[in-house]
């Protein structure tokens, strides 16, 4: 065995990329998946939720008689958490 890929994932089923890349890189894409999530995507879910929730409550927004201002708030919140993942 190639002392200098040991540290490679041995397990060529789960696809070629992901056996071509070592525990380190492993590591750090994780990491990075983390911060994206925390520091990007959900303060910019949250963000958008609560502006469309506000621009509900003082009207600027139409609401569902049956639902009030939720669907627009989470709907408003999906789209700011797609869009900020889809920038990474």
């Amino acid at each position: 065995m190639d002392l200098a890929h040991a540290d490679r994932d041995p397990n060529p089923a789960r696809g070629p990329q992901a056996s071509s890349l070592t525990a380190e890189e492993r590591r750090l894409l994780a990491e990075c998946s983390r911060e994206a999530l925390w520091y990007r995507s959900l303060p910019l879910a949250v963000a958008t939720g609560a502006t469309a929730a506000v621009a509900a409550h003082r009207n600027v927004l139409a609401t569902s008689v049956r639902y009030g201002h939720w669907p627009r708030t989470l709907f408003a919140a999906a789209v700011g958490y797609t869009y900020a993942c889809e920038r990474l």
